[in-house]
């Protein structure tokens, strides 16, 4: 009973971080609601860091950062890149190297 609720639980916060990691990649789509895009992968990223969800918002920042970097906006990249950087080291490697 108490793991059916907790599943349930679970489920229903991962819909959450999904819906919010949509609602982020609509806003990316407009140069005018970038900065709300940004906020939107935060959040998806600080609701469950070890998310699927979060690797996405992750991976749409650096592609944000980029294209920053490609504008010539220069210092909007950088701070993305030192967010990126200050939440990498927090994580696991999910597929550690092998040699």
């Amino acid at each position: 009973m108490v793991k059916d609720s907790i599943d349930s639980i679970e489920k229903s916060r991962a819909k959450s971080r999904q819906a919010m990691l949509e609602m982020a990649k609509n806003y990316e789509k407009n140069k005018s609601t970038i900065q709300h895009a940004i906020e939107a992968y935060k959040e998806v990223i600080a609701a469950d860091p070890g998310s699927k969800e979060a690797d996405e918002a992750r991976e749409a920042f650096l592609n944000i950062a980029q294209k920053f970097e490609k504008e010539g906006k220069r210092a909007s990249a950088f701070h993305i890149y030192q967010k990126l950087a200050r939440e990498i080291p927090r994580q696991a490697p999910r597929h550690p190297l092998k040699y």
